[in-house]
């Protein structure tokens, strides 16, 4: 009896709903709103490599310690970068919310989908280049990983084009596993009818509206 309940006491499923992951989920909120607050002051002005002499006081809202931290995630991620505070963010709540050994899993398909998104961001820098002037980053706008992953090793053996639909396919799949198959699939079926709403909506909107086109044709008309 004794030797079940100690079993029972080491399981998984125990250690995971333990206080100390939710403790932990609570450190990542913590840390989401640091990263989200530094990430959202950077000047590159307060970086000595890129700036002397540098802006004194620092710009950021954490000092020296807040803008290198930014500094260092927004040359390994580039843009992507302010998609960190979010992940953290989500990781916390989940830690808090669902302590049990399925949210490590989901943890790991949530990274996977935040490095897929720099990565696709890397693809289209045009669209990009204006933030990565600001942020003095370069014309890289994934980073050292976006250009890693995508022009030194994907863009070789895939072209461009093979690149970017990988990088979709990656990006979908650790979505889907993020949601879950199941839910991911109970929302496919539930899709037509989704649109089929909308429809029937922007349809009782053209009716409403009709009237108000057809008096106001008859009024051109009339002058």
């Amino acid at each position: 009896m004794a030797r079940a309940k100690k079993k029972a006491a080491n399981s998984p499923q125990v250690l995971a709903d333990s206080p100390l992951v939710a403790g932990i989920g609570l450190i990542l909120c913590v840390v989401s709103i640091f990263f989200a607050l530094s990430l959202f002051s950077y000047k590159w002005e307060d970086i000595s490599l890129l700036k002397v002499p540098v802006n004194d006081p620092p710009s950021n809202l954490f000092g020296p310690v807040g803008a290198w931290c930014s500094f260092l995630h927004f040359m390994f991620l580039g843009v992507g970068a302010f998609l960190v505070p979010i992940f953290f963010l989500a990781a916390g709540v989940m830690m808090i919310l669902k302590p049990n050994p399925k949210v490590w899993g989901r943890l790991c398909w949530m990274a996977g989908l935040l490095l897929s998104v720099v990565c696709v961001m890397q693809l289209d820098g045009a669209s990009w280049m204006k933030v990565c002037d600001r942020l003095n980053i370069g014309s890289d706008p994934g980073g050292i990983f976006g250009r890693l992953v995508i022009g030194s090793f994907l863009e070789l053996w895939f072209s461009t084009v093979g690149a970017g639909i990988v990088m979709w396919l990656v990006l979908i799949g650790c979505a889907i596993m993020v949601v879950g198959w199941r839910t991911a699939l109970a929302g496919l079926k539930r899709l037509p009818a989704l649109l089929g709403g909308l429809g029937d909506l922007a349809d009782s909107i053209r009716e409403k509206a009709g009237p108000k086109d057809e008096e106001a044709d008859e009024e051109v008309i009339a002058r």
